[in-house]
């Protein structure tokens, strides 16, 4: 994976790189309480000797570095480990969220797990969910354990559409393959391994360009993919550029 060499604006005594973030999540929908876990492996432990996250509406109830307790402290919105000399650091979590949607550009993800939020430290991400049964987890990335050929394209659109909602979605939606042909002649090739939309039974108005799946109001026109797959290759410039 590209890392951008931008200059980390972290606080004093980061200096943190992270290589990837684990993320097991459980969401009870009734009660509206998200709870898990979240393992982060820095790739340059050995030249910490704190780690800063930002972390923000959530209880914190344990942090482990390498398997053992660890010191920390967590106010105005920072998480603070330390001293950080290990590889794998694990923070248990817990808080009731608003709803069960995420739309996390520009500043979000901190309200659902600790993150290094700047933008020159890109990382991978596993994210494994529970959720009850008849209810569907959907984030962006690509499904673990699912072998396919060429760009898939991977939509999810809410049962709960009213039938001339999910039809106009679904039509829109239906050109996505034929929306990428101007932006890869022009552009060149599309910069991830996955596209596909999210459309959510709301009444936002909007939709936010979420890398490689962005999530949609109710109403979907046809210029809406179109837009959302603009986005890509913007975004990928924005981490790709040099300092």
């Amino acid at each position: 994976m590209h890392r951008s060499r931008a200059p980390d604006p972290s606080p004093p005594g980061g200096g943190l790189d992270v290589e990837h973030y684990d993320l097991d999540l459980d969401h009870d929908v009734p009660s509206r309480r998200l709870s898990g876990v979240a393992t982060l492996r820095p790739a340059n432990p050995a030249g910490l000797d704190r780690v800063v996250l930002q972390l923000r509406g959530l209880a914190v109830g344990e942090v482990s570095v390498a398997g053992a307790p660890a010191r920390w402290a967590h106010r105005d919105g920072e998480l603070t480990i330390g001293p950080a000399r290990r590889e794998r650091h694990r923070v248990r979590l817990h808080r009731r969220p608003d709803g069960a949607q995420v739309l996390s550009p520009p500043d979000g993800a901190p309200t659902w797990f600790p993150v290094h939020d700047v933008p020159g430290d890109e990382a991978a991400h596993d994210v494994p969910v529970r959720v009850p049964e008849g209810t569907t987890a959907v984030a962006n990335g690509e499904p673990t354990g699912q072998v396919t050929g060429g760009l898939p394209v991977l939509d999810a659109v809410d049962r709960d559409l009213s039938v001339e909602d999910r039809e106009e979605a679904e039509s829109a939606l239906s050109l996505q393959p034929r929306a990428l042909r101007f932006p890869i002649d022009r552009w060149g090739p599309y910069p991830f391994s996955t596209v596909g939309a999210v459309v959510g039974d709301d009444q936002r108005g909007y939709a936010l360009e979420t890398r490689t799946r962005p999530l949609c109001a109710t109403t979907v026109t046809d210029s809406v993919p179109v837009h959302e797959l603009a986005h890509r290759w913007f975004d990928r410039a924005a981490y790709d550029r040099e300092p």
